[in-house]
């Protein structure tokens, strides 16, 4: 993405769209998870934000990992947990909404402030990586702590919205299988 190779990133993404998304792309009604005003009902804004282009890394990357593993995350619904059901929603809608993609691609290649947070987040996961590949405890637990504290005064309203998040998503499971 930032090494400039612009039309390897593009086809790479396209690549995975077109491979876990193809009919859903195809015929919007198989769309089996979250919908725009599903997305907006769920969200934890208060009032209306305007929305700022951005790459989407942490939601491209994942569908190009499940592309290049060759993992159908559909067909890995049979756990059905709503955590699951959230994430695959949340990338389904990016990769189900072809102007969204587009301006997502164009913004992880071109614009400067999208590509220096995205940096950030490729070495805070690199981070992690090396706590895991390390086999370090001390230090996944230092920098899991080191997390929730930055986030402690929204812990209550996360959980009042991750509640919600999953009672809403266990009402929409129950509901396709009845």
């Amino acid at each position: 993405m930032i090494g400039g190779e612009k039309e390897k990133f593009r086809n790479l993404v396209h690549s995975a769209a077109e491979a876990i998304f193809g009919q859903t792309r195809v015929d919007p009604s198989k769309k089996i998870l979250l919908l725009d005003h599903v997305l907006d009902e769920l969200s934890m804004s208060k009032t209306p934000v305007k929305r700022r282009p951005n790459s989407h890394l942490s939601l491209i990357s994942t569908a190009v990992c499940w592309y290049q593993m060759g993992l159908d995350p559909y067909g890995h619904l049979t756990c059905q947990t709503p955590p699951f059901r959230l994430w695959l929603g949340i990338v389904e809608n990016l990769f189900c909404n072809e102007e969204l993609l587009e301006e997502s691609i164009e913004n992880a290649l071109n614009d400067k402030y999208t590509q220096a947070e995205d940096l950030i987040f490729f070495v805070s996961v690199l981070g992690w990586e090396q706590c895991i590949q390390l086999n370090s405890f001390d230090g996944y637990r230092e920098r899991f702590d080191d997390t929730k504290a930055f986030f402690h005064h929204r812990l209550d309203e996360a959980k009042n919205f991750s509640s919600k998040i999953i009672t809403y998503l266990a009402n929409q499971r129950l509901e396709k299988h009845s």
